[in-house]
C-alpha cells in the first residue's frame, strides 16, 4: 500500500508536494505507528505526539481528506491509498511535517 505524506522544507523545497512510501498494512496497528516506523527510516520527517490514546490532540493530520488522530486511526479502516496532511485548520505548514 502507499502513503503519501506531504512534505515542505521553505529552505530547500521551492513548494509544498505529496512524498510517496510504500508500506506493509499488516504490520502496524494504528497510522501514527506506520508514520513512526517511516521516521525511524526517515529522519527528516517530525509529527507531533504525546499520549498516543486520542486524549490530547497532538497527531492530529488530515487524513484522506478528514482530519482525525493519527494515533486512534486503524489501518485497517484506510483504502489502498492514504494521503496525510496538515489538518487545514493549521496556520503553518510545520505544524506537522517539517525538516
Amino acid at each position: 500500500m502507499k502513503l503519501s505524506i506531504f512534505r515542505f522544507d521553505p529552505d530547500r523545497d521551492k513548494k509544498p508536494y505529496m512524498q510517496d512510501y510504500e508500506i506493509d498494512p499488516e504490520t502496524d496497528r494504528m497510522l501514527l505507528d506506520v508514520i513512526l516506523r517511516i521516521k525511524a527510516q526517515d529522519d527528516s520527517l517530525t509529527i507531533r505526539k504525546s499520549c498516543r490514546e486520542g486524549v490530547c490532540g497532538s497527531d492530529a493530520i488530515n487524513i484522506n481528506g478528514r482530519n482525525g488522530l493519527a494515533c486512534i486511526t486503524p489501518v485497517r479502516e484506510l483504502r489502498n491509498r492514504w494521503c496525510c496532511a496538515p489538518c487545514r485548520a493549521s496556520r503553518s505548514f510545520a505544524t506537522w511535517w517539517s525538516t
